[in-house]
Parts: structure tokens; C-alpha cells; sequence
């Protein structure tokens, strides 16, 4: 249940690609601050959301020519590549600046990079199978029946004879 609610609202920012543009705009609006952190943030959330839009949506930035070459890359690459590079850039920036603008703009694109990294530990197995790897695991716990220490090597009656 929750692996299909996670597909279905994963797909929802997918296709109408609401992160791209909301981290470009939100971004701009904290570029108009006091601090020279919040400008700097503002900027790098910008960039933030030219990344997304490169690797997601190529075809936003048709006018570039080296557009299509970061989509190609990446999707050649396993989801935690992806949810890697979301979560470490849109970490950064909200460390950069505490403000309400960038939490909102970076935090959207956190949370596609957490649903990437969800997504890359796949589905869970079915009951079958786990119970069959549970079986199988439960022959290497040892028992009380026969303890045994590792620390001590063989007695010294039986180091000399």
C-alpha cells in the first residue's frame, strides 16, 4: 500500500514537473535579501532547479545544446545516484540559509531525492519470501546448548599433549 502511494505521488511530481519551476522562482524571491548567505543560497537554488530540470525534463532547456546529455546520463545511472545528488545539494543550501524560501524550494527537491532513494531500495519481498530467509537465517543463531567462547584458544593440557 504504501510502495503504490509512493509510485502514485512520486509520478505526480514527475510529470508535471512542479519542482523545477518552484525551486527556480522560490529561488529568485530569496535572492532579494539583506545577507550575502540567503543571495548566495537563492542563486545555488536556482542553479538547483536547472540541474532538475536538465536531468528531468530535458526538453525545458532545448535551447541549450548540451541539454540532453545530463537526461542520458542519468538514466543510465541506478535511483540513488539521483537521490544522492537532490539530497546533498538541497541539504546544502538549506543549511546555507534558514529562511522559510529556500526550506520550501530546497525542501521540494529534497523530498523527490528521498522518494529516489526510496524507490531504489525497490519493492518488498512477499511473505513467502521472507519467510524463507527468515528460516534460513535462523540456523546461523547460535544456541544455548553449546557455548562457546571465542576469546579463549584450547586449554593448556591441550596446547602440550
Amino acid at each position: 500500500m504504501l510502495w503504490c502511494l509512493l509510485n502514485y505521488s512520486f509520478s505526480l511530481i514527475h510529470k508535471d514537473t512542479l519542482v523545477m519551476p518552484l525551486a527556480i522562482g522560490i529561488g529568485a524571491w530569496a535572492c532579494f535579501t539583506i545577507t550575502a548567505r540567503c543571495l548566495m543560497a537563492g542563486i545555488l537554488q536556482m542553479l538547483l532547479g536547472v540541474v532538475v530540470a536538465l536531468i528531468e525534463v530535458p526538453c525545458f532547456c532545448a535551447f541549450l545544446d548540451f541539454a540532453q546529455n545530463p537526461y542520458n546520463y542519468f538514466e543510465k545511472r541506478p535511483y540513488w545516484h539521483k537521490a544522492l545528488l537532490y539530497v546533498i545539494l538541497s541539504a546544502f543550501i538549506m543549511v546555507l540559509c534558514g529562511e522559510l524560501s529556500t526550506f520550501v524550494g530546497s525542501g521540494l527537491v529534497f523530498v523527490t531525492g528521498s522518494l529516489y532513494g526510496i524507490m531504489a531500495l525497490g519493492k518488498k519481498a512477499s511473505k513467502d519470501e521472507m519467510m524463507m530467509k527468515a528460516a534460513s537465517m535462523s540456523s546461523l543463531i547460535p544456541t544455548k546448548e553449546q557455548p562457546q567462547d571465542v576469546d579463549a584458544g584450547p586449554s593448556s593440557a591441550e596446547r602440550f599433549h
